[in-house]
């Protein structure tokens, strides 16, 4: 069984913290089963019954640049490399030259280096944990642009401001289109549920919870019918008084 460092302080780190429970599980399935060159060949299904996650392809867009998609479920981890080999891909491990050596192969390293450019936020761990996000050239910010529909959208159709703003945009930004707009059809039928903004969700508790797919439960009044019913018994006490 391959063994790796693992920093003892990563549920501290602000960027994990920050994850949302499927996210923290799966950043550790990524960091324990890719190979010693930080490379995953990831089988879906596998991963579905050893995570108890159902949506894995949302969760890996909420690690951001964390993961590199090589091509279609191939992904590498930058800061895997960094980590277990200080000074990479500049250093003498044997496990390392191995590892430049797959990595060659996927042209993520060419003349020495890392064929990413974009940094990583320098949390736990050592190295400067480069990453691209993908392979297609993007940006994350050019990324975010690109997303179906914007965050203002939903942060004004849902119309209760509260929470951590910049957290709340990150967990839309990590949905997949499709969730986005099934949130959207969704709001307007759960705002009449509850027009009083202060019965419904925090924003932050609604997208953690996946509340766009509770059923909505409109509340209940009293009839026409019971009302009447209700005086005719009132009348009827009455006319027994004397």
């Amino acid at each position: 069984m391959a063994k790796r460092f693992i920093d003892t302080g990563i549920f501290d780190d602000a960027w994990y913290m920050d994850l949302s429970k499927e996210g923290k599980i799966l950043w550790l399935y990524f960091i324990t089963k890719c190979d010693h060159a930080g490379i995953l060949n990831l089988n879906i299904k596998l991963c579905k019954v050893q995570t108890g996650i159902s949506d894995i392809l949302t969760v890996i867009k909420e690690l951001g640049n964390r993961i590199t998609t090589v091509n279609e479920l191939l992904f590498f981890v930058p800061k895997f490399v960094q980590y277990q080999y200080p000074g990479f891909p500049d250093c003498k491990f044997k496990a390392a030259e191995s590892a430049i050596e797959i990595l060659k192969k996927y042209n993520l390293i060419i003349d020495g280096k890392l064929t990413v450019t974009q940094e990583l936020p320098n949390s736990y761990g050592i190295g400067i944990g480069n990453s691209i996000g993908n392979c297609n050239g993007k940006s994350k910010e050019e990324e975010k642009r690109e997303i179906n529909i914007e965050f203002e959208v939903f942060w004004n159709l849902y119309d209760k401001k509260v929470g951590d703003k910049d957290k709340i945009i990150k967990k839309w930004t990590a949905l997949s289109d499709t969730a986005r707009e099934a949130i959207i059809k969704y709001i307007p039928d759960y705002i009449k549920s509850k027009p009083d903004k202060q019965y419904r969700k925090d924003p932050s508790t609604f997208l953690n919870n996946k509340s766009w797919n509770d059923e909505i439960i409109q509340a209940t009044f009293k009839t026409k019918k019971n009302h009447e019913i209700s005086e005719k018994n009132h009348d009827y006490v009455e006319s027994q008084t004397f």
